[in-house]
C-alpha cells in the first residue's frame, strides 16, 4: 500500500473523528425531543383513558341512583299519597326501601312544594324542616323543566357522611311545584372506585358538578369538598367542551404543573377530571436523557479509541455478519416450523389441545379486563364411532377436516380461536356482540356440516352432524377457566340428550343476576 493511500485513510479516520461525535450529539437531540413528545402523548392517552373509565362510571352509578329517583316518586304517585306532613310515615317507608337498593345511595329526602322536609328515609322527623333556602329547592322552583340538580359535598346529618345529592322536582298540573326528592350519594363509594384505577404517582381524579365544586377527590386532600374548578383560570374550557386535554403551568390543587384531560358524563351535569403531575410523567424522560448521556460520552471515547481497528477488522465483520445472518434466518425459519408444530393439530389445521389450555384462560381474563362478552362452545361429531366404524378412519378424517374447516372459516377475527381438543372434540372460543348473536353463529356452523351431505347411515339424520354445547359469559360474570369448560362440557351433554344435531345455549349473567336457564335448540 503506498503513502498517498495511507495518507488519505489517516484524513478519512481524521475526519471521522470529528464528524462522528457531532452526529452523535444532533441524533440524541432529535431522540430526545421526540422521546419527549412522546412521553406527554403516552401520559395525555393514559389520562384519556382514565377518564373514560371515570365517566363511564359515573353515568351508570349516577343513572341507577336518578332511576331509584324517579321510581320512588312514581310509586309515591301510584299510591295517591300526598306530599303531607301527615304522610310522613307512609313516605318514610316508601323512601327507606328504595335507598336500600343500590350501595352508592345513602338516603332518600322528600321535600314539599313550600320546602318542608317530609320525610327521610332511615330517620324518624319530630317536625319538617325547613329547606325553602338551599340551593336545589331555589333551583327547582324556577326551572320548570324537571331537570337533575346535584349539590356541592356536604356532610349527612343522618350518619355523618360525606355525600352529595342529586334532586329532581315533581310539578302540579297547574305548573306550581308540587315537592322534590333528593337522594343523599355516598362519596367514599365513587372513592373506593377510584383507588381501584391504580392510576400511579401524581395523579389525582376528580368528579366535578357541571357548576365548579369538586364533588370526590381522589387522593383525598383537606378541603377537597370545598374546592371548586370554576375559579379555575381554565374553568372555559371545562365548561364549553365536551371532553378535553390541555397542560396547565401552576393547578389550583397544590401549584404544580399538570397534565389534565377532562370529559362530560353524558345526561348529567358532571364531569371527570384526571390531573397527572408534569413532574411526575417527564421524570422517567430525565432520567433517560441523563443515561443517554452518560452512554453518549462513553461511546464516544470508545468510539474514538476503536476507530484505528475499524478498517483492519472490517472486512471480517462484514463477512462474519453476512455468515451470523444467514444462520440466523435458517434458525428463525426452523423455529417458525417448530412453533407452528406445536400449536397446531396436523390432520384438521385447527389449534390443538396445548394452544387451548394457554389461550382459554387468558381469553377469560381478557374478557373480563376488557368488560366484553365471552362465547364458548364444545362441539362432538354425532355417533362418530359408528361413522369410523362403517366408512373407515380415512373416510373418519376426511370428515373431520370438512368439518374443520368450516369451523376454521367462521373463526376468522384475531381474536375467534377454533380448537381440535381430541379424536371428533372440537371447540371455539370467540367473541360476539350478545348471546342471540353467538347462538347464530354456532347454529350456523352446525346447519353448514350438516348441509356438506356426508352420509352416515348410523346417525338419525342420515348425514354427518354435530351437537354444540355454547356458553356465553357476559360482562361482569365472575368464572374460572375449569367451570367455564365444565358448563360448556355440560351443556353438549344436555346436547347430546336432547336428540343431538342441536346447540344447546347457557348464560352465565354477573353475579348480580341468576344465572338463565339453559336453551336448548335445533
Amino acid at each position: 500500500m503506498n503513502s498517498s493511500r495511507l495518507r488519505l485513510m489517516r484524513q478519512g479516520l481524521l475526519v471521522l473523528a470529528v464528524v462522528f461525535p457531532l452526529v452523535y450529539v444532533y441524533v440524541q437531540y432529535v431522540s430526545a425531543q421526540r422521546d419527549y413528545r412522546t412521553t406527554i402523548a403516552d401520559a395525555d392517552a393514559e389520562n384519556r383513558q382514565i377518564a373514560a373509565a371515570l365517566k363511564e362510571h359515573a353515568a351508570r352509578s349516577v343513572g341507577e341512583a336518578d332511576r331509584v329517583m324517579q321510581a320512588a316518586m312514581g310509586e309515591i304517585a301510584r299510591s295517591g299519597l300526598a306530599l303531607t306532613w301527615d304522610n310522613r310515615f307512609a313516605l318514610e317507608r316508601i323512601l327507606r326501601r328504595y335507598s336500600m337498593e343500590l350501595p352508592q345511595i345513602s338516603k332518600l329526602t322528600i321535600i314539599d312544594g313550600d320546602g318542608k322536609v317530609l320525610a327521610v328515609s332511615g330517620a324518624q322527623l319530630m317536625e319538617p324542616a325547613d329547606a325553602s333556602d338551599t340551593g336545589y329547592y331555589s333551583y327547582h322552583k324556577s326551572h320548570k323543566d324537571g331537570s337533575l340538580f346535584v349539590t356541592p359535598t356536604y356532610k349527612s346529618k343522618v350518619n355523618d357522611r360525606q355525600v352529595f345529592a342529586l334532586t329532581r322536582s315533581q310539578r302540579n298540573e297547574n305548573g306550581t311545584l308540587k315537592g322534590v326528592i333528593l337522594c343523599s350519594m355516598r362519596t367514599d363509594y365513587f372513592g373506593e372506585f377510584y383507588r381501584t384505577l391504580d392510576a400511579g404517582k401524581g395523579v389525582r381524579v376528580m368528579l366535578v358538578s357541571a357548576g365548579g365544586p369538586v364533588l370526590v377527590e381522589s387522593p383525598a386532600l383537606p378541603g377537597a369538598g370545598a374546592r371548586d374548578l370554576s375559579r379555575s383560570p381554565y374553568w372555559a374550557q371545562y365548561k364549553d367542551d365536551e371532553s378535553g386535554s390541555f397542560t396547565t403551568d401552576t393547578s389550583v390543587m397544590d401549584g404544580t404543573a399538570r397534565l389534565v384531560s377532562f370529559a362530560r358524563v353524558p345526561h348529567f351535569p358532571l364531569l371527570v377530571v384526571v390531573a397527572q403531575r408534569e413532574d411526575e410523567v417527564l421524570r422517567p424522560w430525565h432520567e433517560r436523557r441523563q443515561q443517554a448521556l452518560l452512554i453518549g460520552g462513553a461511546s464516544i471515547l470508545l468510539m474514538l479509541a476503536l476507530i484505528g481497528l475499524l478498517w483492519r477488522h472490517l472486512t471480517q465483520l462484514m463477512a462474519a455478519q453476512a455468515t451470523l445472518h444467514e444462520q440466523n434466518e435458517a434458525l428463525r425459519t426452523l423455529n417458525e416450523e417448530l412453533k407452528q408444530q406445536a400449536i397446531v393439530d396436523p390432520l384438521t389445521n385447527l389449534h390443538n389441545r396445548r394452544y387451548f389450555n394457554v389461550v382459554f384462560p387468558r381469553e377469560i381474563l381478557r374478557a373480563r379486563r376488557s368488560d366484553a362478552m365471552l362465547a364458548f362452545c364444545i362441539g362432538d361429531m354425532d355417533n362418530f364411532k359408528k361413522y369410523n366404524d362403517r366408512y373407515g378412519h380415512p373416510q373418519g378424517d376426511a370428515a373431520l377436516q370438512q368439518a374443520s374447516r368450516l369451523m376454521r372459516e367462521a373463526m376468522h377475527r384475531a381474536a375467534d380461536y377454533a380448537f381440535r381438543l381430541g379424536g371428533e372434540e372440537f371447540a371455539m372460543l370467540f367473541a360476539a356482540p350478545g348471546p342471540d348473536e353467538a347462538w347464530q353463529l354456532v347454529e350456523a356452523v352446525r346447519h353448514r356440516i350438516e348441509q356438506l351431505g356426508l352420509s352416515h347411515e348410523d346417525n338419525p339424520a342420515g348425514v354427518v352432524t354435530m351437537s354444540f354445547g355454547l356458553v356465553c359469559v357476559l360482562p361482569g360474570a365472575e368464572i374460572d377457566a375449569a367451570g367455564l369448560y365444565s358448563l360448556a362440557d355440560n351443556a353438549l351433554y344436555e346436547a347430546k340428550a336432547a336428540g343431538r344435531s342441536c346447540t344447546v345455549r347457557k348464560i352465565i349473567w354477573p353475579v348480580e343476576r341468576q344465572a338463565r336457564a339453559s336453551d336448548p335448540a335445533r
